[in-house]
């Protein structure tokens, strides 16, 4: 258990915000081509990826996962879609059950 609670699972993406990789206007957001898939087998480092499970793997929850300094957080979100892809290609604003403060727990007190 890292912070997400049991149970499997599986790795889509991994974003350095320090990097413009995944820049919010980025095409990644909304096309199916992977990023170096290498990056997908290196645990919680550095290295960015995108793998083809960001468009084709159906979920339930979403952990996501931010490292601050070397801090790393996880939240769960409980959100049912066919796809990472399908929830965030079409521009779409999604809400979700979380509040700020749970956002915000991420980032810590900085």
């Amino acid at each position: 258990n890292f912070g997400c609670g049991d149970g499997g699972w599986t790795l889509a993406m991994k974003i350095n915000g320090a990097k413009k990789t995944f820049h919010y206007s980025s095409g990644f957001w909304s096309n199916k081509n992977s990023y170096n898939l290498p990056g997908g087998k290196t645990g919680f480092d550095d290295q960015e990826t995108k793998l083809p499970t960001y468009w084709n793997t159906s979920f339930s929850k979403i952990c996501l996962g931010m490292k601050i300094g070397q801090q790393i957080k996880f939240i769960v979100i409980n959100k049912q879609a066919n796809s990472l892809y399908s929830l965030i290609a079409d521009g779409q604003y999604r809400s979700t059950s979380l509040g700020r403060e749970t956002w915000k727990s991420l980032i810590g007190s900085e």
